[in-house]
């Protein structure tokens, strides 16, 4: 179980991240997001089969929703910003390695968390944090090699780098480790078919994020897609609850 936790670290946290990080640096802020809310129909899928917690036509509309969402969002996608087809091609390659590792991070944390008690919760999250720092230390020397970053040129000092020493110590914080905890109570306490939605939120952020950086209100079709997304969210969390209700005064 230790090395589990070490490893889902390592997949859900650093290699997440990492692909994602390729995937918008290649292809744009706005595809990545995308492929992001083909989670939650992706984990819904998988978290229903076994438990059939709901029936299959009763998660038709919200999934249907979160798919055209996702979809619209793919098709009318503001690429402009990149220019060479091949390097587009390969951040679509980072966008589908980083679900693949999401998915295949929820599955397992999610059968993990079954395994040890509720106290142990904030020790798995030590965990998790632990073995991504791990992998970031393994692959470092790598990064340098390729000459990945711009640290070592423009110098470590805090008149070049305090921005930059800012931003990551409020994302280990707030993101990761808080993060990290929040979503392990959260799969402690909610199904997979429910807390596999909410990463749809993500999706979300990550728009109205790079929005605010890029200057401008979201066009016609993004708003769309993130309503579609925020909508069929919604639906699923109330189907699940009203399930839920109902099976408890049975």
């Amino acid at each position: 179980m230790r090395r589990l936790g070490l490893a889902l670290g390592a997949i859900g946290y650093f290699g997440y991240a990492l692909c994602t990080a390729c995937a918008i640096e290649l292809s744009g802020p706005v595809l990545m997001p995308a492929f992001v809310a083909a989670v939650p129909v992706l984990l819904a899928l998988l978290g229903n089969t076994p438990t059939k917690m709901l029936a299959w036509r009763t998660l038709l509309f919200p999934l249907s929703l979160l798919a055209g969402g996702l979809l619209l969002i793919t098709l009318r996608g503001n690429n402009s910003s990149v220019a060479d087809p091949h390097t587009f091609a390969v951040g679509v390659v980072f966008s589908l390695v980083a679900v693949a590792l999401w998915l295949s991070f929820s599955v397992l944390n999610q059968n993990a968390l079954g395994k040890i008690p509720a106290r142990s919760t904030g020790g798995w999250t030590a965990l998790m944090m632990a073995g991504s720092a791990l992998c970031m230390l393994v692959l470092m020397p790598l990064g340098y090699a390729l000459r990945l970053f711009k640290l070592p040129c423009l110098g470590a000092s805090y008149d070049n780098a305090g921005s930059l020493y800012a931003w990551a110590i409020v994302i280990a914080l707030f993101s990761s480790v808080f993060g990290a905890w929040a979503w392990n109570m959260a799969c402690r306490y909610l199904p997979l078919v429910l807390s596999g939605q909410l990463i749809a939120l993500e999706s979300m952020f990550a728009t109205l994020l790079c929005l605010a950086f890029e200057k401008r209100l979201p066009r016609v079709h993004e708003t769309l897609a993130i309503t579609a997304v925020l909508t069929g969210t919604t639906l699923a969390i109330r189907l699940l609850w009203a399930t839920n209700e109902a099976g408890g005064q049975r």
